[in-house]
């Protein structure tokens, strides 16, 4: 994936402070898909359960960070350099 691929990237807080996440903000890359909106919403901010759930199995174009900035640099090592490394 290249970088411009990545975009529009969302940004939301986490519902449950990263308890299940491991991190404060998620970042969603092609956030202007609606089926992955719908994922994210339904999965970081269904019940506990769903939550729990749903981190233990983050999809790949999902990361999270500390703050909003370390949430889409987190991304971006996943999803570009990542890609990257293993060409």
């Amino acid at each position: 994936m290249t970088k411009l691929d990545m975009y529009p990237i969302v940004v939301l807080e986490d519902r449950y402070s990263g308890a299940y996440s491991g991190g404060l903000w998620i970042a969603v890359a092609e956030g202007d898909k609606r089926r992955r909106m719908d994922e994210v919403w339904a999965g970081a901010h269904g019940d506990d359960i769903t939550a729990a759930e749903w981190a233990q199995n983050m999809p790949e174009w999902v990361a999270v960070g500390g703050s909003p900035n370390d949430a889409v640099r987190n991304l971006h090592n996943k999803l570009v350099l990542n890609a990257t490394e293993e060409k």
